[in-house]
């Protein structure tokens, strides 16, 4: 839901690249979802298995998450599930 939300606020900018794993971690542990860096990666390993999220790193090094879904379907998922 958190990476739903950030695409969502911010998916409208044309140089989006996705949240960063380090903002998501971040957040992530701060609503106590999880403890460890490596914790969140096992979480997120069926949403990547199944090309529900994908992983892109640039050439800075930084791992951004997106989800490969138009924003309507976001919105509408989000609706359903408040």
């Amino acid at each position: 839901m958190l990476v739903v939300k950030h695409q969502l606020k911010n998916g409208r900018n044309p140089n989006y690249q996705g949240m960063s794993f380090k903002e998501l971690y971040s957040s992530c542990r701060e609503a106590f979802l999880v403890s460890t860096d490596v914790a969140l990666r096992a979480q997120l390993t069926e949403f990547l298995d199944h090309k529900l999220a994908k992983l892109k790193r640039t050439a800075e090094g930084t791992e951004n998450i997106t989800i490969p879904i138009k924003n309507i379907l976001l919105e509408q998922f989000l609706n359903e599930h408040n």
